[in-house]
């Protein structure tokens, strides 16, 4: 859309934001990058859309549901195992006695500055499980297993920068306010599935940014509580049945427990979780992508 478009919107809270970030691209997208022949990558005019819970939720477990021979064994080779072996060869950040945030994220910093030479490569190939599995559930034309690894090898150098650039811009949110992180986290939320499902429209790294930030107009808030209410809901049930899971190693072993399974169950656990982010944000992403039309 042209300047003159986005100055004649009335002001939102994220307004500010989005002039600063997207006005410059939007005007150059059309000539870097025509629109496709079935309908313009960008509305010329405000679409009002709508996050219905309910609806993105039965879109979740139905893909997740479809999927599900796949999902397993894309995550379990490249997401379980990963982050398996990371947690029991090296452990996680000591942060006994640890009570202020600054000081959890220098702990963490310090466990990744001494461990990063196997940590990066675990996460790296985690990584690319996580594109794959986006690849299953938006692309159906890549339905075996290895079309969805060779697309997701191919989009990776991509996905890796907008992933880094979204990072960077809710970062950016937290400098000014937390409130600001948190409003710039649903924004953005539909972000990598763009990347995943419109990549065939050439709208680059910053394009697919401003597309995911454009379907989510409106809508920050009801994203991000969304995305708030499901890692509750998640994190409190992780600490649940690593406690019971813990509990029993310590009453079959003793006081040292049994490290293989009690890391094995915590990176099972973590990687379900991850699974149904991602089935998450694209389900987000789907419903929202679909009131376009």
């Amino acid at each position: 859309i042209g300047h003159k478009a986005i100055c004649d919107i009335p002001i939102d809270s994220g307004q500010i934001i989005h002039r600063l970030c997207f006005s410059r691209i939007y005007r150059c997208l059309p000539a870097c990058n025509p629109a496709p022949t079935n309908g313009p990558i960008f509305r010329e005019h405000h679409v009002a859309r709508t996050l219905d819970y309910n609806a993105v939720w039965a879109d979740t477990t139905d893909m997740l549901r479809q999927h599900r021979e796949a999902i397993i064994a894309i995550a379990g080779l490249l997401i379980l195992v990963p982050n398996w072996a990371s947690a029991f060869f090296i452990g996680q950040p000591d942060i006994e006695g640890v009570k202020t945030i600054s000081d959890i994220i220098a702990a963490q910093g310090e466990h990744f500055r001494a461990n990063w030479m196997i940590l990066l490569p675990f996460a790296l190939i985690s990584f690319f499980g996580a594109i794959a599995v986006l690849t299953c559930l938006l692309r159906p034309e890549q339905e075996r297993i290895g079309d969805a690894l060779l697309f997701a090898a191919k989009l990776f150098p991509v996905y890796l920068i907008v992933s880094i650039l979204t990072g960077i811009l809710t970062s950016l949110g937290a400098f000014a306010f937390l409130i600001g992180l948190f409003y710039i986290a649903g924004r953005l939320l539909p972000v990598l599935p763009v990347v995943v499902a419109e990549t065939d429209k050439g709208i680059g790294i910053w394009g697919s940014i401003a597309r995911g930030w454009d379907l989510t107009r409106g809508l920050g808030w009801k994203c991000f509580l969304l995305f708030l209410i499901i890692m509750l809901v998640a994190y409190i049930s992780m600490g649940v049945i690593d406690v019971v899971v813990g509990i029993l190693c310590t009453a079959v072993a003793g006081p040292e427990g049994l490290p293989l399974v009690q890391t094995l169950v915590s990176a099972l656990t973590g990687s379900v979780l991850g699974v149904i982010i991602l089935a998450l944000e694209a389900a987000v992403y789907r419903h929202l992508q679909r009131q376009d039309a």
